[in-house]
């Protein structure tokens, strides 16, 4: 492209004018289209369907005919700025990405939980689906984290004695056997520690495990409290002095399987029935995929968890579509081509055809309270919108995903049809068997050569292709 008063100014002065575009003078090999390009490019369907344009090139005398306020408007400032299908382009990439973050199951099909009892379950939902009624959960048993003890030294103050102390984690059976393959951690204890000193090392080694000095009328024990739930997380204590220690206190720290489910608090899974199944968890937050439900487990008991659309949700959906909408429109106005005029054409179109439903229950955007201003904005009754949410929830929730998907082919469509305008000779060089479709309809074929390999690819060809794409815009 030329970006300079005087690189387009020489452009036309070499040309005798702008004749050379529309194939009226023969061009020089240095800038415009050739009379046998302008022939090749007649020949496409796609330059006389570009924008759905009434522009032939069988007609050079009315192209020609151009209004030179065009000309002079885009040729008269020497500041550089984007191209209208570039602006055109930009604009649709943002509505785009709007409807993309529609793509969620979670936002496409919103849910919230209905319940009963919330001081023995809380619940909500996984993901975006179908409604679920009301089922009956049962919890059985809520999981927990070990909480022992050790046996009692006659004072906090007593030395340990040299050696170590094994924490080993793993499931402890009926048979009092612990499950190999856990996981297990080794302290060293020098000689001069006490159980204060053992307390603040196993902190540091395993943040889970939270230990204390306690000491009563019985004398001092360690205490271990394991913050993590579940069967899995139960721990026994394996303690062994170095040869030749003097004191015997550390083989008071041993904690055998008996003694880890005897204890303050014993290692448990959660146990719960959902609507018959029996589901066991390590955690008392647990998710089941069968009934797309996350459960926050409070206490022992019954209660009642159900799933239904989300109206305040939907509401929330429709107003940012909306406001996604009108910021498109309010960019597109304010770029004076006919492809702007036409891309706010199409998607007040697709809006005004939107509906779900047949008959006395038909539902459309004027149903639920959206409609144009005289500006062509449009306006969102909140009221009106949240009321149609909570009464028709489902048919709400179709007619959004349908505007979704109905706009984001339009937006795809008119990304193609602008890649396409920016960029002509990259999509023009080396194809063949085309048909380009017009603005907001898809395509997979790819336009013919424009120019023979001896003349391929030079910023005559280009400028020239660009200059006119552009002006068949015009209506």
């Amino acid at each position: 492209m030329l970006n300079s008063v005087s690189d387009r100014n020489g452009f036309f002065s070499r040309q005798n004018g702008v004749g050379a575009i529309y194939g009226q003078n023969t061009a020089t090999p240095s800038a415009g289209l050739s009379s046998d390009d302008i022939y090749r490019i007649g020949s496409m369907s796609a330059i006389n369907r570009v924008g759905g344009s009434n522009l032939q090139l069988s007609n050079l005398n009315a192209i020609s005919a151009a209004p030179n306020e065009f000309l002079q408007k885009r040729f008269s400032s020497s500041t550089v700025t984007l191209s209208a299908p570039a602006q055109v382009q930009s604009s649709l990439s943002t509505l785009d990405t709007t409807l993309k973050s529609f793509s969620l199951p979670a936002v496409r099909n919103p849910l919230k939980t209905s319940q009963s009892q919330a001081e023995i379950a809380t619940a909500k939902a996984l993901s975006g689906g179908d409604a679920l009624a009301a089922q009956t959960i049962e919890v059985k048993q809520l999981a927990q984290g070990q909480i022992s003890q050790t046996k009692a030294l006659a004072s906090k103050d007593d030395l340990l004695g040299k050696g170590s102390l094994t924490i080993r984690f793993g499931a402890i059976n009926d048979q009092l056997n612990q499950a190999q393959g856990g996981k297990t951690l080794q302290v060293q204890i020098d000689s001069t520690e006490t159980l204060g000193d053992l307390a603040r090392k196993i902190e540091n080694a395993q943040p889970s495990l939270r230990a204390a000095v306690v000491v009563d009328t019985q004398g001092a024990r360690l205490q271990l409290e394991n913050t993590n739930t579940g069967a899995e997380q139960a721990f026994t204590l394996i303690a062994q002095e170095d040869s030749g220690g003097t004191s015997t206190n550390l083989s008071r720290l041993s904690l055998d399987a008996a003694a880890a489910t005897s204890g303050l608090r014993v290692a448990l899974d959660a146990k719960v029935s959902i609507a018959g199944r029996e589901v066991q968890s390590a955690s008392n937050t647990l998710s089941d995929t069968a009934s797309n439900v996350q459960l926050e487990l409070k206490s022992v008991g019954q209660a009642s968890i159900g799933l239904e659309r989300d109206d305040k949700a939907l509401a929330a959906n429709f107003k940012h579509l909306i406001a996604g909408i009108n910021e498109l429109k309010t960019q597109l106005q304010a770029v004076d081509a006919g492809l702007a005029k036409k891309t706010i054409s199409q998607i007040d179109e697709v809006l005004n055809k939107l509906s779900v439903g047949q008959g006395n229950e038909s539902l459309s955007l004027n149903a639920i309270g959206i409609t144009s201003s005289n500006d062509g904005k449009l306006i969102v009754n909140e009221t009106r919108l949240s009321q149609q949410a909570l009464a028709q929830a489902d048919s709400v929730n179709t007619l959004f995903n349908r505007a979704v998907d109905q706009l984001g082919a339009m937006t795809s469509a008119g990304l193609q049809t602008t890649s396409f305008l920016n960029n002509p000779a990259q999509v023009l060089r080396n194809n063949a068997g085309f048909t380009y479709p017009r603005f907001g309809e898809a395509s997979t074929a790819l336009p013919p050569p424009v120019w023979s390999a001896n003349n391929a690819n030079n910023w005559r060809n280009q400028y020239g292709i660009s200059q006119y794409l552009q002006i068949s815009l015009l209506r």
